[in-house]
């Protein structure tokens, strides 16, 4: 009990003298906070940007899988038919963007609003999009007005258009489009532009019935931030809006040549174990198939994101790279605090060992000192990193518009705590060595 009581009474002292001096410890406060700040803001600000890029993919449908192939794709969704039973929908994107409305805002300075094209079999429940990293993105949807595509429309190759929100924003303020009309290649002040291709009118500028309305995906949230980024601007010029509407894909194929569109395969699964048999089966597809005839390539949320974090990696790896080093240089202003902080307490050094401590005991005071102080500054500035990252990100979006979602986990948190302690122990090490040898008669000699 009494070497219990001894060992927290010598603790306490050794809390006690590390925070006696003031200015020691408001310098070692200062550097300290100052390393894991940069580490720990560094960490969020990587992690973040590093998931925001993955966005594009994140969006994916669970359980979906694309095919596409060079070859004529009736061929190959025949003869995967032969080895998987689920029927897929079929979608169309024109890859020209067609002009459909045009509104001067300032003058000789016009609006202009271009979609992209999709054909689709159906929508309800899923819809497709693309993106400068995925060309086909199966997205989950809800219809929340009108009606989707219907049967009908793919038997008689209807002239009719399923939107979502922010194009009807854009197209019909504050109306509701059902039942509207849109006319394809529609220049300014609503001239027709086309090519003087043989086509009849009706051909070259179809007129489409907007028969529903889905709600926003998260390609449409970031166009909808790049308009609000535009506008802020005062200074604007021509300004370009690009929407996304779907029609029947039979449509597509009508009004279309095979080379103004492509044309993909999309296989949903009902659950996990569905989708990984629909994979091997489709790679089981793709590898009989010696004569390279019916060559398709198949594109899942897993391969796209695996692709995409093997691209990201070496940019992550280097942003880490260079956190890590400012860290470390901070940690070198530590080492000056620690061997400032020895010079200072070396009469006191002299005093312990003429009492009989021996050089563990210096060195291990001057090592616990750092780690207690450590403990308790890496705490703050990883909180503080936190809330600097935070209202950065408030201010980020509604200032400059920029969407950053901050993103935290666990090894944001307990990593820059670990590394400012370990860094604040390490460096302190050196010093407390340098304590330990310190003789007796110098220290009681030293003014």
């Amino acid at each position: 009990m009494l070497k219990k009581k001894k060992w927290i009474f010598y603790l306490g002292h050794l809390l006690r003298m590390s925070t006696v001096n003031k200015v020691r410890l408001l310098l070692t406060f200062l550097g300290l906070t100052t390393a894991v700040f940069i580490f720990a803001a560094g960490s969020i600000i990587t992690e973040s940007v590093y998931q925001s890029s993955l966005a594009p993919v994140e969006v994916m449908k669970e359980n979906t899988i694309v095919v596409s192939s060079e070859n004529n794709i009736t061929d190959v969704k025949d003869k995967i038919a032969k080895f998987l039973k689920n029927s897929p929908r079929d979608v169309v994107n024109v890859y020209e963007k067609i002009m459909i409305k045009s509104v001067e805002h300032e003058r000789d300075k016009y609006i202009f609003v271009a979609t992209d094209l999709w054909g689709v079999r159906d929508i309800n429940g899923m819809a497709v999009a693309s993106s400068n990293i995925v060309s086909c993105v199966p997205l989950e949807t809800q219809i929340i007005r009108g009606r989707g595509i219907t049967a009908e429309d793919l038997q008689t190759n209807a002239r009719v258009l399923i939107i979502d929100e922010l194009s009807e924003q854009i197209l019909f303020p504050y109306e509701n489009a059902i039942g509207k009309t849109v006319q394809f290649n529609v220049g300014i002040d609503g001239n027709l532009v086309s090519d003087d291709d043989g086509r009849s009118e009706e051909e070259k500028f179809p007129i489409f019935e907007i028969v529903g309305v889905i709600e926003n995906s998260y390609f449409t949230n970031m166009e909808l931030l790049r308009l609000k980024n535009i506008f802020s601007v005062k200074e604007q010029g021509n300004i370009r809006i690009l929407i996304t509407a779907y029609c029947p894909f039979t449509t597509v194929l009508e009004m279309y040549e095979s080379d103004e569109y492509s044309r993909r395969l999309v296989y949903e699964f009902q659950n996990e174990t569905a989708y990984k048999r629909g994979v091997s089966s489709l790679q089981f597809a793709s590898d009989l198939n010696p004569d390279g005839k019916y060559t398709f390539v198949q594109s899942t949320k897993d391969s796209e994101m695996s692709f995409l974090k093997l691209r990201l990696e070496s940019q992550k790896q280097m942003l880490n790279t260079i956190t890590l080093l400012l860290c470390i240089i901070s940690g070198i202003s530590i080492l000056s605090i620690s061997l400032f902080t020895v010079k200072e307490r070396i009469p006191e050094i002299g005093i312990r060992k003429a009492f009989g401590a021996s050089r563990l005991d210096i060195a291990f005071q001057f090592i616990f000192e750092m780690f207690f102080v450590s403990l308790f500054v890496s705490a703050f500035a990883v909180v503080l990193s936190i809330v600097a990252c935070k209202l950065a990100e408030g201010f980020l979006s509604e200032r400059y518009l920029i969407a950053i979602k901050v993103s935290l986990n666990e090894r944001n948190v307990i990593l820059p705590l670990l590394v400012g302690v370990i860094v604040a122990v390490f460096c302190s090490v050196i010093p407390s060595l340098y304590a330990s040898k310190i003789k007796v008669t110098d220290a009681l000699r030293f003014e």
